[in-house]
């Protein structure tokens, strides 16, 4: 049954799928591309001035962009336009379908809400052609999308509730970007300037704080040497460590991982993990219990600190700074990009700045409540995309209607 005083109509009916757009100028257009689409904001996030080309999208203020590729597709990177200059026609990826109303029953804002609900987005995706890995969604399937339409007052009503919905979101967003860029220089002046200090000296490291010591990672680290040859036929519980500086290991661990019979290491609580196809993108981790009497391949070397001399959660800070990362890349000869491997001999030599086992328990307290503070806010942007997505399947097929 119906909702009253809505009318269904196919989705290519209410929108120009790739509409024609003016002529572009010649020389440098603003383009999109595909990086610059978020999956849970309505917001371009930047453009890019690149030079006249043929061939890709194009669009205006007030059309959505619809990525039509896997992964994209399915991670819903779709993106409504206000950001160019009045009278612009921008570019973009050959991956976007763009979407434009064209007819007076449906407003701009409306088709991008259609375009990021499950009532387009999901049978769109369930359509997909191509091969593996290379699927896309087709133009055809907006044909066969039926959408249930409510009056043009009801339209912008509802996309003013969800509007503001994602103004909050956004503004969230902005807090999370502010405390991440604070911790981020908070990082760097206790790694470099440490607590309260006002006397300091020059070093092969940079300047540090006077009461501080210069040594190498095999001065305060120990490698952990408990290899063991694997039963072929059982299944174990294998982890991965998280690249780009995140420090943590993958969540959940790789389940009933059938190794064959090669050597592997179980992983001890309160160790130091590195990657070292990865290291030199900070491929770092710290063990707990809770990774205790897992396993990791050959490629994760294990060290464990020396008691009284280092804390585990300071020199994880250290390598996951911009000055460790540093390091890290000199430490990890060999080809270009993702050829390079760490050199554990490479890695031991690596000089490391040293305060006090006192002084670096309150760098990294100091630290770890901006790391909380990111956290709740992480929590409650999640929350918010919660309410959001609820917001949007009840108002968009009419289970709850607005006053008008």
């Amino acid at each position: 049954m119906g909702v009253e005083g809505w009318k269904i109509f196919p989705f290519s009916v209410l929108v120009d799928i790739n509409p024609k757009r003016g002529k572009l100028n010649n020389g440098v257009v603003p383009f999109v591309e595909m990086a610059a689409v978020s999956t849970n904001d309505s917001k371009i996030g930047y453009l890019k001035n690149r030079p006249f080309s043929g061939g890709g999208s194009k669009f205006a203020n007030g059309d959505t962009l619809f990525a039509r590729i896997t992964p994209c597709a399915e991670n819903g990177k779709i993106a409504f336009v206000d950001c160019l200059e009045d009278g612009v026609v921008g570019k973009g990826s050959t991956e976007f379908i763009v979407l434009s109303p064209n007819n007076f029953h449906i407003t701009n804002q409306y088709v991008y809400l259609l375009a990021r609900s499950n009532l387009v987005r999901k049978p769109a995706i369930s359509r997909m052609e191509g091969t593996s890995g290379r699927q896309r969604v087709p133009k055809w399937v907006f044909d066969e999308i039926d959408i249930p339409l409510p009056p043009l007052p009801e339209q912008k009503k509802i996309a003013a509730i969800l509007s503001s919905v994602d103004e909050a979101i956004q503004s969230t967003q902005a807090v999370i970007d502010q405390t991440q860029k604070v911790k981020k220089g908070l990082l760097q002046q206790l790694l470099t300037k440490g607590i309260g200090h006002t006397k300091f000296k020059k070093t092969e490291i940079g300047e540090i704080p006077e009461s501080w010591e210069v040594l190498r990672v095999a001065d305060v680290l120990e490698k952990v040497r408990n290899d063991v040859s694997v039963n072929p036929n059982h299944e174990y519980r294998e982890i991965g460590i998280r690249s780009h500086g995140k420090g943590i290991f993958y969540k959940p661990p790789i389940m009933g991982k059938k190794l064959g019979n090669k050597r592997v290491f179980w992983i001890q609580p309160n160790c130091l993990v590195l990657n070292i196809v990865f290291a030199w993108e900070r491929a770092v981790a710290q063990t707990t219990d809770a990774e205790n009497g897992m396993i990791a391949s050959h490629r994760f070397p294990m060290f464990r600190p020396m008691v009284g001399l280092i804390d585990l959660s300071f020199i994880k800070l250290f390598l996951l700074s911009s000055k460790g990362a540093d390091a890290l890349l000199l430490a990890s000869p060999g080809g270009a990009g993702r050829n390079k491997t760490l050199g554990q001999k490479e890695f031991l030599r690596i000089k490391i700045p040293v305060p006090t086992m006192t002084e670096q328990l309150a760098i990294v307290k100091a630290n770890s409540l901006l790391e909380t503070e990111l956290e709740l806010l992480a929590q409650n942007q999640y929350s918010l995309g919660k309410i959001k997505n609820g917001l949007m399947s009840d108002l968009l097929t009419g289970r709850i209607r607005v006053k008008v």
